[in-house]
């Protein structure tokens, strides 16, 4: 009987979960052995491992200066250099729906963000469908790489397009791999 409480307990609480915008549900990851959640929004979901990231509360935000936010993002090993507060080696969160077709939002938001990291005015060449990846010079910081890459992936929803913004350093002690940020990219689905 005891058993049978506690699962209608668990159950319970992952309903509750599952109706939050941001909410940790636990699966195997590629490795058995490690856990992953997922940050949801807008009707659809990314996943984080477990391990080294916090999902923020949906009233944090993280971004460049005042020119690109990302609301309840998840954040890979949050304040990492004791002299740079805002310090993270990753984030990843979803933009709110914006009309129009996918092309057209993925690079918008590219180009917003790109801006923002790199502090210059730039452009994206190519033919753009449902993602763009980047690698942008950034002004070195005290433990800052030099470089990030950023990558913007669109999916439309029956509210519009919601665009993945992910931005991690590359060539810097401890940095998100580019698989291991393939696979949280890969992760991103519809939740209807």
């Amino acid at each position: 009987m005891r058993q049978i409480v506690g699962v209608l307990g668990i159950l319970a609480v992952l309903s509750v979960l599952g109706a939050a915008a941001t909410a940790v549900v636990h699966r195997p990851g590629p490795d058995a052995s490690e856990t992953w959640q997922w940050l949801r929004a807008y009707d659809v979901e990314v996943a984080v491992p477990s391990l080294r990231w916090r999902l923020a509360g949906e009233s944090e935000a993280i971004g460049y200066g005042g020119a690109v936010r990302l609301r309840a993002p998840a954040v890979l090993d949050e304040g990492f250099c004791p002299s740079a507060e805002s310090s993270s080696r990753a984030f990843v969160g979803l933009l709110p729906p914006t009309g129009g077709e996918v092309p057209a939002a993925v690079s918008k938001a590219a180009v917003t963000w790109a801006q923002a990291i790199s502090e210059r005015a730039l452009g994206i060449a190519g033919t753009i469908r449902d993602r763009v990846d980047l690698d942008l010079p950034v002004r070195a910081g005290p433990c800052g790489p030099a470089t990030v890459h950023l990558t913007v992936v669109g999916r439309r929803t029956p509210d519009g397009v919601v665009t993945l913004i992910l931005v991690r350093d590359t060539g810097a002690p401890g940095d998100l791999s580019a698989p291991a940020a393939e696979q949280i990219v890969q992760s991103l689905r519809s939740r209807t």
